[in-house]
């Protein structure tokens, strides 16, 4: 439902909110920082205590009004015990991970208590993602999963952490923005060529075989190896006879380029691309990627394959 001045008041609120909670990736909970009001299992029991007590001056009952004193004096103690659950939490946001649209993606925290006490009954959340936490005092892990179904930058929403420590009456939360964003990539898709131009491949227009380029190691020498790959300088020195690996040099790296893969959209070839990526990567193979309008050189390891996954990630998206 929508109701006039709703954005108006929407926006009012996100400003006021950014002002007195700012993004930073790491906070430790303090006055400024919770809020606190009825639940509403609080807010019948007042309901119930303002009845009684009109009951009690209708009628001129003391046990009435003794005990509707009583019951707004039990709300009114559990205020401290509320606030003191969420003061002094420390929460920090840990490095997140790539992700793939629409595979599950994680979000890591770091809780701890601050002050030395325990935090109990959390309930954490971000987005549609929730936990549960029945207790914190040291170092604790908790990982949400959220699901994304477009590529890009992810900038997370504020994190919320509420609790209703400790009789359920009072319910006390904090909105926390701790200015991270999730890399989510395109859906890796198998393929089943290599994504390459033939031109771009290594040891083309050479006239050596294939298998004889860039040497290896040693291995001991199997009946059938060629002659041309037995090790004669270590056998002179009395070694015995082993056999020289090289690699292939059309197999040791190659150039994934947008234009080997015809006949598939755009998402297709980024799905087919980011599955190349990974798996030559997980091969510790060299690599590189030819897009529209960008291309990144042969590299390895891991910086190369977050380049390359981030350049398939932000491909014509808006900045």
């Amino acid at each position: 439902m929508h109701w006039p001045g709703q954005d108006f008041w929407r926006r009012r609120w996100q400003r006021w909110l950014r002002s007195r909670i700012p993004a930073q990736s790491e906070w430790v909970l303090d006055q400024r920082r919770i809020f606190i009001f009825f639940s509403k299992t609080g807010l019948g029991l007042c309901a119930a205590i303002l009845a009684i007590f009109v009951a009690g001056l209708n009628y001129g009952n003391n046990q009435l009004l003794g005990l509707s004193f009583l019951l707004a004096s039990l709300v009114l103690v559990n205020i401290y015990p509320s606030y003191a659950n969420l003061a002094g939490l420390r929460i920090r946001a840990l490095a997140c991970a790539p992700a793939f649209v629409g595979e599950p993606a994680s979000l890591a925290l770091l809780l701890a208590s601050a002050r030395g006490g325990e935090h109990r009954s959390l309930d954490v959340g971000c987005a549609d993602a929730t936990a549960h936490l029945h207790a914190v005092s040291v170092d604790q892990r908790l990982e949400l999963t959220l699901l994304l179904k477009r590529r890009g930058w992810y900038k997370l929403p504020r994190l919320r952490l509420i609790s209703h420590y400790p009789l359920g009456l009072l319910r006390c939360w904090t909105w926390l923005d701790l200015d991270q964003r999730l890399l989510v990539c395109p859906r890796p898709q198998a393929g089943s060529e290599l994504p390459v131009r033939p031109q771009d491949l290594p040891g083309q227009g050479r006239d050596e075989p294939a298998g004889r380029e860039d040497f290896v190691d040693l291995r001991a020498y199997r009946p059938g190896d060629a002659l041309a790959q037995v090790a004669w300088r270590q056998s002179a020195r009395g070694m015995g006879l082993w056999t020289k690996v090289h690699t292939d040099p059309r197999q040791a790296a190659a150039l994934l380029d947008w234009d080997a893969l015809p006949g598939l959209d755009s998402e297709q070839r980024l799905s087919c691309l980011c599955w190349w990526v990974l798996t030559l990567a997980a091969q510790g193979q060299s690599f590189g990627l030819r897009l529209p309008g960008r291309t990144i050189a042969l590299g390895q390891g891991e910086a190369q394959r977050l380049r390359c996954l981030e350049a398939l990630a932000l491909f014509e998206t808006m900045p």
